[in-house]
């Protein structure tokens, strides 16, 4: 017996907002990455794409 499993994510175009779900996002990341966007690091010291919220108010620890 074979087994083929087939994932349909959404239809992702650069600059759209993050979907909910795991391997949702990770097919999202792919699609800003191959657009050119890339993550940058925030007053909190977590990455976010340019389009995400930070939803993150207290600045991380040992952060600079």
């Amino acid at each position: 017996m074979k087994v083929i499993c087939v994932l349909s994510s959404g239809s992702y175009k650069v600059g759209d907002l993050p979907p909910s779900g795991y391997t949702a996002w990770h097919e999202w990341v792919k699609v800003q990455y191959r657009g050119g966007l890339r993550q940058v690091r925030r007053q909190c010291g977590r990455f976010h794409f340019p389009q995400e919220e930070c939803r993150h108010t207290e600045p991380a620890a040992g952060g600079s």
